[in-house]
């Protein structure tokens, strides 16, 4: 494992955004965090890799003997959840890091299984991809739980609160949108004005992260809360914590870079 002690800025107080670029990747993303802060993701040198950061250090993590591993959430209990891939099976398959254990899974007859979001109940989210197209899960207690939204193509759950409510996105007619699933009811919810919207992260306050799509590019990120979404000219958007803190990332010339910032002002996305 490589690791990485980060500054504190201002005097010890966290600055408005905190970028975490892997020392050495070419690329850093964002992925999900807990209500401590903690956050994972990824990063990219000449292999794809998980990362960790908790307590102002960012860790690497591989899955053991893969190729490939991508992290995609922590929760308040330190269960990691992430993807694999190994040279000899070229397939994703979800995971489970729990106390320096895993739990592997993958859908029935998936092609690829991408788990995305763990609340603190440890109820999994995501989706998979099968020879009819890409399906949404729950993944709990060793069982899968189909979530497809009604006439979609395609669905993907891509978070979950404790309360158990559901975000994600699907395409219908060729056009994507974001949805909330609660307990058996889906809503669409999109960005005014855009040609597509995928919904990232929700916390218990119900407060979404997602992005957006607006002359065929992919941004902005937005928060919406309280009926409102607040658009960020630069920064797609990931996970939304109880405290307001978002995980994400943002796209220069050459490189992408992960970062972790507060809601409290959102001056910063502007």
């Amino acid at each position: 494992m490589k690791s990485q002690q980060m500054a504190p800025a201002h005097g010890g107080a966290a600055p408005a955004v905190q970028v975490l670029d892997f020392p050495g990747a070419v690329w850093s993303y964002g992925g999900g965090l807990n209500n401590q802060g903690d956050m994972v993701g990824s990063y990219v040198d000449t292999h794809h890799h998980g990362m960790v950061y908790e307590n102002g250090q960012l860790t690497g993590f591989d899955y053991p003997g893969a190729v490939y591993t991508a992290l995609s959430d922590i929760n308040d209990r330190g269960q990691i959840l992430g993807m694999y891939e190994t040279a000899e099976k070229q397939q994703l398959i979800g995971f489970i890091y729990d106390k320096g254990s895993y739990e592997t899974f993958s859908a029935p007859d998936a092609l690829q299984t991408e788990p995305t979001k763990i609340n603190d109940r440890g109820e999994v989210v995501g989706f998979y991809f099968d020879s009819g197209g890409g399906h949404g899960f729950i993944y709990e207690h060793g069982a899968f739980t189909v979530i497809d939204v009604p006439g979609a193509s395609s669905t993907e759950a891509l978070g979950i609160n404790d309360k158990g409510e559901i975000v994600g996105a699907y395409w219908a007619g060729g056009v994507q949108h974001g949805f909330i699933y609660d307990h058996g009811t889906f809503t669409t919810l999109d960005v005014p004005g855009s040609f597509g919207t995928r919904l990232n992260g929700i916390n218990n306050q119900g407060e979404i992260v997602g992005y957006s799509y607006k002359g065929g590019q992919a941004a902005p990120g937005f928060v919406y809360k309280d009926g409102m979404f607040t658009e960020s000219d630069s920064y797609s958007l990931f996970d939304i914590n109880n405290r307001g803190q978002v995980a994400g990332d943002y796209q220069t010339a050459d490189d992408v870079h992960a970062l972790l910032a507060s809601t409290r002002n959102l001056g910063w996305m502007i």
